[in-house]
C-alpha cells in the first residue's frame, strides 16, 4: 500500500498542511479546522479523504497553531500572532 504524503507549505503567508492520495486524482479538498483547534489536529481526518483520492489543504485559521493565540488582557482579547 502507498504511503500519504504530507507536507507543510505556504500559500500567501497562510501555513497550510497539505495532503497527498496515494494516487494523484486531481480532487481537491480544504479541512478547516474550528475554535480551539489547530491544523496538525486534522490529519486524521485529511488522511480518510486522501485515501478516498483527495488532495486535502488544511489551512492553519488565524490565531491557531503557528498563526498565534488569542489571549485574555484585562477585559479584551489580543492576538499574539502575525496578521496573515
Amino acid at each position: 500500500m502507498n504511503q500519504l504524503k504530507t507536507e507543510k507549505i505556504d500559500i500567501h503567508g497562510i501555513p497550510v498542511i497539505l495532503v497527498h492520495p496515494p494516487m494523484e486524482t486531481g480532487k481537491p479538498a480544504i479541512l478547516y479546522h474550528g475554535w480551539s483547534s489547530r491544523a496538525e489536529y486534522q490529519l486524521t481526518k485529511a488522511s480518510i479523504l486522501a485515501v478516498n483520492g483527495y488532495t486535502v489543504f488544511i489551512p492553519e485559521a488565524l490565531y491557531h497553531g503557528e498563526r498565534g493565540a488569542l489571549v485574555l488582557v484585562g477585559a479584551q482579547l489580543v492576538g499574539t500572532g502575525p496578521l496573515r
